[in-house]
Parts: C-alpha cells; structure tokens; sequence
C-alpha cells in the first residue's frame, strides 16, 4: 500500500514565488530581476533567491507583491528603458520595447513547436 501526502513545512509569509525565466544573473553572478515601474521604465533588482520550487524560484527579498516582473526579452532590456505592457506567457505582464512595439517571444509555446518539430522528425 502506497500512499502519496503532501505536507507543509512552513510557511514563509514574506517570500515570493517568481518564474524562473525572469530571473537572471549579474556580471556577479548574483541573481536578479527587471520590473517595470508605475512610469513604465525597466528598473534592475538584485534578489535573494535561497532555493527552486519547480519551475519557480523562492525570492525572499527584492521582490514585493505587486510588482510586474519582465518574463521575456531579458537580453535586450537596459535599466531606465521606457517599455510597454503586453499580455505575457504566465498570465500575466510582459514588457517590450515601446519604441518598436515588436511582439515578445512566447517560451513556452516555442517549446512546444519544438517539441512538435522533434516529433514529427522522429517519424520519418
């Protein structure tokens, strides 16, 4: 007999939960966030990131309810750079370049046109 439970350690009342594909890391290798202000500019955050939950990190400072994390286009974003809001891969915000309005990538749907692409390739 097998049984399958899942039980709370604690609780850490103060800590976030944020997507790994918005954290990166700096020239230190410290890990840290873009999010975009009440004016619509990129602003960097370094974080403490102690631990992974699955796909996310455990963010216990640097972060605060609310705030609108960029979750794609990491590589081009520049603290201080005017973006726009657009509807992102989680459900919630991405931030683009507001000068060009181009479209942000979608990760995960990109996964799976991949994942497709492999498949497909493996029939033939």
């Amino acid at each position: 007999m097998y049984v399958r439970a899942v039980l709370d350690e604690g609780v850490m009342d103060r800590a976030l939960l944020a997507p790994q594909l918005s954290i990166s890391r700096d020239a230190a290798g410290q890990p840290m966030a873009y999010v975009v202000d009440a004016a619509g500019r990129l602003e960097q955050r370094s974080l403490v990131t102690p631990s992974a939950i699955g796909d996310q990190w455990l963010v216990t400072s640097g972060l605060k309810a609310g705030d609108r994390l960029v979750v794609s286009g990491q590589q081009k974003a520049r603290p201080g750079a005017q973006v726009q809001i657009v509807m992102g891969t989680y459900g919630t915000a991405a931030a683009v370049p507001a000068a060009t309005g181009e479209t942000p990538t979608n990760p995960a749907r990109s996964a799976r046109e991949l994942a497709a692409a492999d498949a497909a390739n493996a029939k033939h």
